[in-house]
């Protein structure tokens, strides 16, 4: 219910505390952190490029806010189950598929939308679809003649058949695409950036007797971007670069909790992801001697990378929650993870144990405690092929304590 531009779900995420945005980009650095170390999850399966016009300041989210009915986030401190990001995390749920109104249409400045859902109740099947088109270009282009030309669309579609209580299974999809041309040629200036996103994951769900339940997901995701741009400044430099790139996701993740005592509840699980990418990049700029000496570079770049990295990657995770006593909460996790590159040397396992602890010091008073180690593997799509490197980084670590007070 955030008034924020575009009509924007993940946008209005930043309004939380711990959270900050720049006022452009919809990206948001939590607690100091780069905007990168933030996992986010859509009915629990990772959006690995959750924003329109990626290349350039990442201004919309690919989410309609009305598919939205949920959104647990984290600034620090979470479970065993999230990883593989340092930050933080936004795991939303979208709505129920028969939640009225059935049926939205919507136009304003920044997008002409359409939502409809519904069920079938002699089949046990429902269903929920959305899709949106951008309309700022017309705008940009009476107004804002050297802004650019953004055109952007998303479409988000489920089905879903049965209930928990047996099975319940649901189809997922997600898609969005993106460009922005720029022409400034008064500056002899030119960009254009393309971007193509798919998300598609089958979820299954099942609570069992005695406290049981268990999810199940498997899932591929394209992630798929262009660039291309030029510069002619006599006097200053001549540039170029061309870079289109595209990386490929499958994987298959599970997940079970079991309420076997009042005061005790166990959960556990495993992500298993293949990773494939190719990049072709090139790059050509030329400084005059005294641009290059006042940023300390060289006069020339010349840069032309052809790759085609493979990732493989495994983790598994297992927490166990006790209550101690009426006033006192623990939660003792475990989650392990390894990224193996082909063609290199296998990495080692990765470590992460996190405790948490709740003091109920008053009826409206809690003191929560955190103290939790978290590893973070670039993804096969995140390689910095722009700075030069050809080889995948090894992984990042924080160690959090975190201690704070809920009233």
């Amino acid at each position: 219910a955030q008034p924020v531009p575009g009509e924007d779900a993940i946008r209005a995420l930043g309004r939380l505390p711990g959270l900050a945005q720049n006022g452009i980009s919809a990206q948001s650095s939590i607690r100091g952190g780069e905007t990168g170390e933030l996992l986010t999850l859509l009915d629990g399966f990772p959006l690995r490029q959750a924003f329109h016009i990626p290349g350039y300041q990442s201004v919309f989210g690919v989410l309609d806010p009305g598919l939205i009915d949920e959104a647990e986030v984290y600034t620090g401190g979470f479970p065993v189950r999230y990883g593989n990001r340092m930050a933080g995390v936004f795991d939303l749920s979208t709505i129920d598929a028969t939640r009225e109104p059935s049926t939205a249409l919507g136009l304003s400045v920044f997008n002409a939308m359409a939502r409809r859902g519904g069920s079938i109740d002699a089949a046990d099947v429902d269903w929920l679809a959305a899709a949106r088109v951008g309309t700022l270009r017309p705008f940009i282009d009476a107004f804002a003649t050297e802004a650019g030309e953004p055109t952007y669309a998303d479409v988000y579609a489920r089905a879903g058949y049965g209930d928990v209580d047996r099975v319940r299974v649901t189809a997922n999809m997600l898609w969005s695409r993106d460009e922005l041309a720029i022409s400034r040629e008064g500056l002899d200036e030119s960009a254009q950036i393309e971007s193509r996103n798919r998300y598609l994951w089958l979820r299954a769900d099942r609570d069992w007797e005695n406290g049981i339940e268990s999810s199940l997901w498997l899932g591929h995701s394209i992630v798929d971007s262009f660039r291309a741009g030029s510069m002619d400044k006599p006097g200053i430099a001549v540039g170029s670069v061309t870079d289109r790139r595209s990386s490929e996701y499958k994987e298959v993740r599970g997940r079970g909790a079991w309420q076997f005592h009042p005061r005790h509840w166990v959960e556990g699980g495993f992500e298993w992801t293949k990773e494939y990418a190719v990049y072709h990049y090139a790059a050509e700029a030329t400084y005059t001697d005294a641009v290059a000496e006042l940023f300390s570079r060289d006069t020339s770049l010349v840069r032309a990378t052809e790759l085609n990295p493979n990732r493989e990657r495994l983790a598994l995770f297992a927490a166990h929650r006790w209550q101690i006593n009426d006033i006192l909460v623990s939660e003792v996790g475990l989650r392990a993870q390894r990224t193996i590159t082909a063609g290199t040397t296998a990495e080692a396992w990765l470590y992460d144990p996190r405790i948490r602890l709740r003091w109920q010091v008053t009826q409206s008073t809690d003191l929560r405690a955190h103290w939790g180690r978290f590893y973070q593997t670039d993804e096969v799509h995140e390689l910095k092929v722009e700075e030069g490197l050809t080889a995948f980084p090894e992984a990042q670590r924080s160690d959090q304590l975190i201690v704070g007070v809920e009233l």
